[in-house]
């Protein structure tokens, strides 16, 4: 959380001592509990004010953030005795909002300590993500389509035939027209990373003129017919870092998602009230 959040959650949570670390009752060396500000009789410290630097993810850590992230941190210790006062830290929603937010923390710091990997992705790793995806990377295109939302369902093989030929808008227009099919139009300008992976190969392999058929979200039809594309390349080098930090998520996530289920299978989990959705029988 930033040091300059004044939302409830933060304020609840700095009041028990989650935000700064401060009051868990934990031994600190001398170090982190150097005092670095008194607040009307109550210390910040070092160790909070690194925390905060984390926070900012400041470029560095020089006199300029240092004073930025501590100005931030009396603002917050303001808002926070001002809450106290109120007696927020006693309001039922307040109490609720901490309980919630300390729970995600520590949910949070027990995946990222003993759940997910720790090693790095491995370079060939990285390398083989980017060969095995051009369309997003080396031989990435920025497409500009005209989209047509068509209010019904699959099209007919012998439709989507027709509108195959159709190389323009107008006469792709003309023919939904003449079916007596309602549709909406929209110009868009989309990089690859922005259009969804199922759909990429399909635009990729796409020119001028081509239309492209999709399911959309609501379960209607979208036809994307091409207007443009400008071929846009990205080297390795440009994207290795987001590359790394997806599979990571990917990583975590398939670790996540594996852990919790020997958790579960090794729980007895009752539900009490069998009218829940989903709970329609107890997991044991």
């Amino acid at each position: 959380m930033r040091p300059s959040s004044l939302g409830i959650a933060t304020l609840a949570l700095s009041v028990v001592g989650f935000t700064c670390g401060c009051g868990s009752g934990a031994p600190a060396s001398p170090n982190a509990t150097q005092v670095v500000a008194r607040i009307d009789g109550h210390e910040l410290t070092i160790s909070q004010l690194n925390q905060a630097l984390l926070a900012m993810h400041a470029p560095d850590t020089g006199p300029a953030a240092q004073q930025q992230a501590l100005s931030g941190l009396i603002d917050e210790e303001l808002m926070v005795q001002a809450a106290q006062k109120a007696k927020l830290d006693r309001d039922r929603d307040v109490m609720t909002s901490m309980d919630a937010g300390s729970r995600e923390i520590l949910v949070q710091a027990y995946a990222e300590q003993h759940i997910y990997p720790s090693e790095p992705i491995d370079d060939s790793e990285l390398h083989r993500f980017y060969d095995a995806n051009p369309a997003l990377f080396s031989e990435r295109n920025i497409y500009h389509a005209v989209v047509f939302n068509v209010e019904q369902g699959p099209l007919s093989g012998e439709l989507q035939a027709e509108i195959d030929k159709a190389r323009s808008v107008d006469a792709v227009r003309a023919i939904l027209s003449d079916k007596k099919i309602v549709f909406q139009t929209e110009e868009i300008t989309r990089a690859a990373e922005a259009i969804p992976l199922s759909l990429l190969p399909k635009l990729a392999a796409a020119g001028t003129g081509d239309s492209v058929i999709a399911k959309s979200e609501s379960g209607r039809t979208q036809l994307f017919l091409l207007t443009g594309l400008e071929n846009s390349p990205l080297s390795f080098d440009q994207v290795s870092s987001e590359i790394g930090q997806f599979l990571t998520r990917q990583r975590n996530k398939a670790a996540l998602k594996i852990y919790l289920q020997q958790l579960r299978a090794a729980s007895k989990i009752e539900y009490a009230n069998v009218n829940t959705p989903g709970t329609s029988a107890p997991s044991q």
